[in-house]
């Protein structure tokens, strides 16, 4: 087979068709798609309005270069993305999340530069943190592991802080206190580096495969705002797995008590019908390019890609008719309900849910305080089980401090139904107590 796969010794199962909330393969399974493929695909698989618009395109929705012509479709979803996202005033379409990202980054830069300030370059990051896979976007990611392989990426001028909380094992003391720890180490950072030679901050409002479904206090980012007014520091947020509508708003920043300068967006925007990410910026940083060079350093040849542009605005639609961005908190506080009341015999350390999308956090067998070690595999033995019990799992390892840690993952699509949640969760609660059991049997332990 001449298809390069992302993992040489995998065996692949072919998908032969999806359909809502399944996936169906050649093997004969169906699948419930607990997390989206990956928090990608929030209208379900198969959506006949998406599938019927394609019908649509014509002659008026051509490719043009975006650095000479414009084009309605992608003015027309600007308008429509950015009436959901108060303080952010212009939009960029691209065609990844790790691309929005990386065009964030250099935004940022260049606003410091067009007034002068050179120096302002260097990125502040988190440390449990995944940004994407293009250079400067694994870069800034503060996951280690992700990045050991290509060697010394410190050339970016990145830095970080420390990791997001996570309320099974960052802290004794709880949230509050924990960020207040974190705000420390920002504030030292900046003194340690000096403000003159930091452009951004750089966070996942809320934190995706790294150590799902995990937010920081508003205190924690209301503070984050003043220190990085009271510094000239831009805030960047990337919502390329948490934005529009996963997590019961339409983006995780409002009413979270930050004021991002820069968002990026991806994988939700067109819910897997089209390649397509956005940046979304505010006046602050188009006014000081505008009234400098008047050019923006983005020359990406799918810029404001009309085809792309022209499904993600159907698929707006869609989200807006259906009122699936409320629906997002209600149908996630039922999962959560669900999986506690079903999860409370097993070696499971922290469940948490903001809309759907959930976190499942896993302790050692033996001691509730350490996490369970990644190294032996955990993740894709549970998710083989899993797919014996009907369902295709997220799992997401080393999210203690990139070395030990095993989580699931779960954002299962918005039209997702109670009926078809409940059975989610019985089955993701017999698949972790089988993989429970197995192990505790092959390790000798009662």
């Amino acid at each position: 087979m001449s298809l390069l796969k992302k993992k040489t010794q995998f065996a692949y199962d072919a998908v032969i068709k999806c359909e809502g909330v399944y996936i169906y393969t050649e093997s004969g399974k169906r699948l419930f798609d607990t997390s989206s493929g990956v928090a990608l695909c929030n209208i379900g698989h198969a959506n006949s309005h998406i599938l019927n618009a394609y019908k649509e395109i014509d002659s008026h929705v051509p490719w043009v270069h975006a650095g000479s012509f414009l084009n309605r479709h992608p003015e027309y979803l600007a308008e429509q993305l950015l009436s959901h996202a108060p303080g952010l005033d212009y939009a960029l379409f691209q065609t990844s999340g790790s691309e929005a990202v990386e065009s964030a980054i250099k935004m940022g830069r260049q606003y410091f530069a067009e007034q002068g300030k050179f120096s302002k370059s260097k990125i502040l990051s988190a440390g449990q943190s995944y940004h994407g896979y293009a250079n400067v976007s694994l870069a800034v990611s503060g996951n280690s592991a992700r990045k050991s392989v290509l060697g010394n990426m410190r050339e970016y001028r990145v830095d970080t802080i420390l990791e997001p909380y996570s309320p099974a094992f960052n802290s004794p003391h709880g949230i509050e206190e924990y960020d207040l720890e974190r705000l420390c180490a920002l504030s030292e950072k900046i003194r340690a580096i000096g403000a003159d030679n930091i452009a951004a901050v750089l966070f996942e409002t809320i934190t995706g495969s790294s150590n799902p479904a995990v937010k920081p206090s508003e205190k924690f980012y209301s503070a984050v705002t003043e220190i990085c007014k009271e510094n000239d520091i831009l805030i960047i947020l990337d919502e390329v797995m948490c934005g529009l509508g996963r997590c019961g708003k339409w983006f995780s920043y409002i009413n979270s008590g930050i004021t991002p300068d820069i968002v990026a967006v991806g994988k939700g925007l067109a819910a897997g019908y089209a390649p397509i990410s956005a940046v979304l910026i505010n006046d602050r940083v188009y006014d000081a390019i505008d009234q400098n060079s008047g050019a923006f350093t983005i020359g990406q040849t799918y810029n404001n890609y009309p085809i792309s542009c022209f499904i993600a605005s159907k698929v707006l639609s869609l989200l807006e008719e259906g009122d699936l961005v409320c629906q997002s908190n209600e149908k996630g506080s039922f999962l959560l309900s669900k999986l506690e009341a079903s999860l409370v015999d097993v070696n499971v350390r922290r469940i948490q849910n903001h809309g759907l999308f959930l976190g499942i956090e896993f302790h050692q067998f033996d001691n509730v305080l350490e996490p369970m070690n990644h190294t032996k595999n955990y993740g894709e033995k549970m998710s083989v089980i899993g797919k014996q019990n009907g369902l295709y799992l997220y799992p997401c390892q080393g999210s203690v401090e990139h070395r030990t840690g095993n989580s699931l993952l779960l954002a299962p699509p918005l039209i997702a139904t109670e009926d078809e949640l409940s059975d989610c969760a019985d089955r993701l609660a017999e698949s972790i107590k089988d993989f429970m059991a197995r192990e505790q049997a092959q390790s000798g332990r009662p």
